[in-house]
């Protein structure tokens, strides 16, 4: 996504990341800052960088329901927030919607996965840099490895070669 924001014209980008060396990566591949969501506070950080203004995008990749509420404390008046992980079905987040909405002006939007998107998707390929981003690769044949790599969560992208 850092690379994504980085192309659809983002002048700056900012990662929130609690392992370390996702943040580092996020770093060498486009994102200005990094942010500690475990040892830093990150609605202050998040003010420090944009002047306290907030963000004006926030693109909420992680999944988790701390993350998907803390989103709409980070996002400037009038920005837009993205909620583009999958969440758990039964989480429901209270949204207040007069603050929300009518005082600080805030859209809200998720991702709807079909299957136009992947054309798009697979066009888009050629203009990423994976070197930093695909961290283990594994045969078909040790699909179980690359699962369990991919749920320890300290890889970014774990790849099944299926062919030689």
């Amino acid at each position: 996504l850092v690379q994504l924001a980085k192309m659809a014209g983002a002048a700056s980008v900012t990662l929130i990341e609690p392992v370390a060396a996702k943040r580092e990566i996020a770093l060498k591949t486009g994102a200005d800052y990094a942010i500690d969501p475990i040892n830093e506070d990150v609605k202050a950080r998040a003010m420090e960088i944009t002047g306290n203004m907030g963000f004006d995008r926030v693109l909420e990749s992680s999944g988790a329901s701390s993350a998907a509420k803390a989103a709409l404390e980070i996002v400037v008046n009038g920005g837009h927030v993205l909620y583009f992980a999958m969440y758990n079905p039964s989480f429901e987040m209270p949204i207040n919607l007069f603050t929300t909405y009518y005082q600080k002006g805030i859209t809200t939007t998720g991702v709807l996965f079909s299957d136009r998107c992947f054309e798009k998707a697979v066009r888009l390929l050629p203009r990423m840099d994976f070197t930093n981003i695909i961290q283990r690769e594994h045969p078909l044949a040790d699909y179980d490895k690359a699962f369990a790599d991919m749920a320890s969560g300290q890889y970014i992208k774990v790849v099944l070669r299926c062919n030689d």
